[in-house]
């Protein structure tokens, strides 16, 4: 939405309610990042129940039952009312950027 302002001829543009990738396509602001503006590199990404309740009382997390993807893990864990946990797996490695050494995360596949 543009408008333009007839005193000094100024033009005020509204913010886009939908964010703009770098390609110019429009994102939904909530949800996962495209492949292209993720990592390179496979992920590997696992989903348990929250375990044992004793343990959780200490601070502790205690990985319970394994499932193959989330949408499992969100039922069993609505039935079961207990949490579940996304675990994905990262490696640091460093990287020379000019006369400065970074460490960069990698996915761990």
């Amino acid at each position: 939405m543009t408008e333009t302002n007839k005193n000094n001829g100024a033009v005020l543009e509204a913010a886009s309610q939908d964010p703009i990738t770098a390609a110019g396509e429009k994102r939904s602001k909530r949800g996962r990042k495209p492949a292209a503006e993720r990592g390179s590199g496979t992920m590997r990404v696992r989903f348990f129940l929250l375990g044992k309740e004793s343990a959780r009382e200490n601070g502790k997390l205690v990985l319970g039952e394994e499932f193959e993807n989330e949408d499992k893990a969100l039922v069993h864990s609505l039935v079961e009312g207990v949490p579940f946990l996304r675990i994905e797996t990262w490696m640091a490695t460093p990287q020379k950027k000019g006369n400065v050494m970074v460490i960069e995360k990698r996915p761990q596949s």
